[in-house]
């Protein structure tokens, strides 16, 4: 009987895990955690960034996690979507949690869509272009 019962418990856990990981299916090659190994600006690596950048995709939430010395680390969420060849990041900038990593050089408007270069499963390449007509191009590989 007690084997039973924690092989029913095993199982609904291990349920539960499954479905909070996917949140209700799979999202398709984005789904996992990335490095941004290099940010450019017009062809020209950003001078002090030393690919301490993270992204997290699940369903349509992304973090976008910076860490730094002594295990300290900022930490911003935003909702995005992939459509027609970009990705749209969509954040509301008055809620204290939405936003992205100063490092990534993404200003805080409504929304913000970054070109996709290329994709792979271990890979990918973005650009977006800002306000001011700087060509920005982030390189990420993809962890797990």
């Amino acid at each position: 009987m007690k084997q039973t019962g924690r092989t029913i418990i095993l199982v609904l856990l291990l349920i539960v895990a499954l479905g909070c990981t996917r949140n209700n299916g799979d999202i398709g090659p984005w789904f996992g955690t990335w490095r941004v190994t290099g940010i450019s600006a017009d062809g020209e690596p950003v001078g002090g960034y030393t690919g301490n950048v993270i992204l997290k995709f699940q369903s349509h939430v992304m973090e976008s996690r910076a860490q730094y010395d002594h295990h300290s680390y900022s930490s911003y969420w935003c909702t995005w979507h992939e459509e027609e060849g970009e990705l749209l990041l969509e954040i509301n900038p008055e809620e204290e949690s939405e936003g992205y990593v100063p490092e990534l050089l993404i200003p805080w408007t409504p929304v913000n869509r970054l070109r996709i270069l290329s994709l792979t499963g271990s890979g990918a390449r973005l650009s977006r272009l800002s306000d001011e007509g700087t060509l920005f191009t982030y390189d990420l590989k993809k962890l797990y």
